[in-house]
């Protein structure tokens, strides 16, 4: 019973609306050819003909391509009300004469899509956008009191206290130890290097007397607040940041590691199996990400099976660097109030050589509905998480799955096996279906006993928020690499225009109809 509006043309069917949310702003167009475009604005509204993982933080985001709905840049989108949908490449030419004017962008919660030149907006219409840029949004801010720095071992999830552990490691940590404590045998073990251990890094001086380099990124922050909103030093300030950015990069990549503490995690490494033996993926995990305001899903970098310790001790230099790209600074300012709080832990696990991966989330994203979970999977290694073409399924409590995608993805990632280490591509086997009945029943399963054993968590109005797990399936067991609330921006959900735009379709629902008869656009 959805009606989509682009340019005063109603459609049916083929569109999709990903992430409620609305939005004004110039439209641009970004097509298959053209290269990787790094001159993105954020108050635009972009249509890409194909998916772009590293895309900044933006106003809109419309794409010709269907991808995974549970990747990790539409998680982020989410978490910031960034409207996100999918439109047919059929419909690029009624687009292209609004190129470069001022548009607005929604997307209502059940997925209708309005895409319409602001100057020609009906009343309803200019009263949802001014309800927007009049709403009251959340912003993040962290509290360094609740830090604990002092700690700087290299720690087993098995080590940590579940109650106090996102003082001394992120929350990513601190959900795979919970993970760990209640599905021992689904959970690779885990070593984490805390905050405190970056901050020690952060703290080395160059020379006696020089400004360490966390008292350099404590100045920066202070002069980019000074400079931030005066329009005449812009483009000063966009390139001060730039600079500054990668100075960081370069002085973490270049100093090296504490003697000590590469002897420590040698020592741990070889709990698991003799060097060389087996590889591990080196994972972010920092102290602004899962947060109730933030997701920060895939925003720090992850580096894959790396066998070699040396290879490990570099991967976690690069970890420590990878918050403070321009793609990652841009999305955290957006929502954090305090970023010179920001500290990275990270998190080492043993690889897990999947045969398909996959995001579940335990409720119907469209609808909210909790007797419904959504579930979106691949072959290979974190084509989801990465917005490939996955199979997309709602799957209610009976189990019988409805398809709404098929994955298309023409080849697939899957771990290297030799001392290199890394991932590598090979083709996909081209079955019509990823999972089996046996694996949605399983995942049916761990939905219950999420229920069971973990607490609820609660958004800003009190509602029930669902869990967003990533797995993996191997020889037909079921693995858990990560569990975390799903994230909505509170402010966007509580638009009263926005919800207005459902309530049609909403009392349309439960009717009878004959599907042999055709029905009329909006009926």
């Amino acid at each position: 019973g959805l009606t989509h509006t682009i340019f005063d043309q109603l459609e049916v069917g083929a569109i999709h609306g990903l992430n409620p949310g609305v939005a004004s702003g110039i439209l641009e167009f970004v097509s298959a050819t053209a290269p990787e475009p790094t001159d993105f604005r954020p108050d635009r509204i972009y249509v890409l003909s194909r998916s772009l993982p590293e895309l900044p933080a933006v106003a809109g985001i419309l794409t010709l391509a269907e991808g995974s709905s549970l990747s990790h840049l539409q998680l982020l989108a989410r978490s910031l009300g960034i409207p996100n949908g999918v439109i047919p490449s059929r419909m690029l030419e009624l687009i292209r004469p609004y190129v470069g004017k001022e548009v607005l962008y929604v997307v209502s919660p059940l997925g209708a899509v309005i895409l319409k030149e602001v100057a020609r907006l009906s009343t309803e219409e200019r009263q949802l956008l001014a309800e927007k840029e009049t709403a009251t949004f959340r912003r993040a801010r962290i509290n360094p009191t609740r830090l604990d720095l002092a700690e700087r071992r290299v720690l087993s999830v098995d080590e940590l206290d579940l109650e106090t552990s996102y003082m001394v490691v992120g929350r990513k940590a601190a959900g795979v130890a919970k993970l760990r404590q209640e599905f021992t045998d689904r959970v690779a073990p885990g070593l984490v290097i805390p905050f405190g251990v970056f901050r020690a890094h952060l703290d080395h001086r160059a020379e006696p007397g020089a400004p360490s380099l966390y008292e350099e990124m404590l100045d920066f922050y202070r002069r980019v607040a000074e400079l931030h909103g005066r329009s005449e030093t812009a483009t000063q300030l966009d390139a001060f940041i730039e600079q500054r950015l990668a100075h960081f990069r370069e002085e973490i990549l270049k100093r090296d590691l504490d003697s000590a503490l590469v002897a420590n995690l040698k020592h741990r490494l070889a709990e698991w199996g003799p060097e060389e033996s087996f590889g591990v993926f080196v994972r972010s995990d920092t102290n602004v990400e899962d947060l109730p305001e933030f997701s920060g899903a895939g925003l720090n970098l992850t580096v894959p099976n790396q066998v070699r310790l040396s290879d490990v001790v570099n991967a976690i230099k690069q970890v420590w660097a990878s918050p403070f790209t321009k793609r990652a600074y841009t999305w955290r300012q957006s929502v954090l109030e305090t970023p010179e709080h920001t500290y990275v832990s990270v998190l080492i696990q043993p690889s897990v050589p999947v045969e398909k991966s996959g995001v579940l989330i335990t409720g119907d994203l469209e609808t909210g509905r909790s007797d419904r979970v959504t579930v979106s999977a691949s072959e290979g290694l974190g084509g989801v998480v990465g917005g490939e073409l996955a199979e997309s399924l709602l799957v209610p409590a009976d189990g019988k799955p409805l398809l709404l995608a098929q994955a298309k993805a023409p080849l697939k990632r899957q771990l290297r096996r030799d001392e290199a280490g890394g991932i590598e591509l090979v083709p996909t086997s081209g079955s019509d279906r990823v999972l089996s009945e046996e694996d949605i029943a399983k995942l049916l399963e761990l939905t219950q006993e999420l229920e069971q054993r973990f607490q609820i968590v609660r958004d800003s109005r009190g509602e029930p928020v669902p869990w967003d797990v990533e797995f993996g399936f191997l020889s037909g067991a079921l693995w858990l690499f990560q569990i975390r609330p799903l994230v909505s921006d509170s402010g966007t959900m509580s638009l009263v225009g926005l919800a207005a735009l459902d309530r049609p379709a909403r009392e349309r629902g439960g009717r009878r109809v004959d599907l042999a008869k055709p029905l009329a656009i909006g009926s």
